[in-house]
């Protein structure tokens, strides 16, 4: 994606396009890595708490 990002911005010439593609490739992830929970599991112990 960063090759991407350089490519556009040596054909555009654009530091806003640049910044703006690098931004959403942090962000996309960012996103990819966050934890997701199983909502089926239930803590016997405690139930409703997933913790």
């Amino acid at each position: 994606m960063n090759n991407l990002c350089w490519d556009i911005f040596k054909k555009t010439g654009s530091i806003e396009a640049f910044l703006y593609l690098n931004d959403f490739k942090n962000i996309n992830e960012e996103n990819n890595q966050s934890r997701e929970i199983d909502s089926n599991y239930d803590n016997l112990e405690h139930p409703r708490d997933s913790s």
